[in-house]
């Protein structure tokens, strides 16, 4: 997340990126893995579930208020602190807990109302990331 904030700070100035630095994203992730084994588990997905979707909804209607962080930051630091928790709770939650009884699952991430990014796939080897593709 650090890397992602520096980035966000190098493309523009905003007063707030220091207080997102100071954020217990560590925190978050235990949360968020405590959630997802709890559903997983209570509601393992049928056998017709072919992906997983990890939807981001930002509910802002107008422009961002004076002195909040960008549209440009939000969507760079929710899709980036969306992707690497993902990739931290593949690895790291058990592969039957997210497959019950088929061999594989993707993974994807988005803005409900726009982007996506296939992230990957959790196997019976494990989690396979996606090959990235640039240019």
């Amino acid at each position: 997340m650090a890397q992602l904030i520096d980035f966000c700070a190098d493309q523009e100035s905003w007063r707030g990126w220091s207080a997102l630095r100071q954020l217990d994203f560590a925190a978050d992730e235990r949360r968020l893995q405590r959630w997802l084994v709890g559903v997983l588990t209570k509601e393992p997905p049928q056998k017709s579930i072919k992906a997983y979707w990890f939807g981001i909804f930002n509910p802002i209607v107008e422009d961002k208020a004076k002195g909040s962080v960008s549209v440009y930051g939000a969507y760079v630091l929710c899709l980036g602190f969306g992707g690497l928790i993902i990739k931290t709770l593949a690895n790291t939650i058990d592969v039957e807990t997210w497959l019950g009884n088929v061999n594989s699952r993707a993974i994807a991430i988005g803005f409900d109302s726009g982007d996506g990014i296939l992230l990957g796939s959790i196997t019976k080897n494990g989690w396979q990331p996606s090959a990235a593709k640039i240019g």
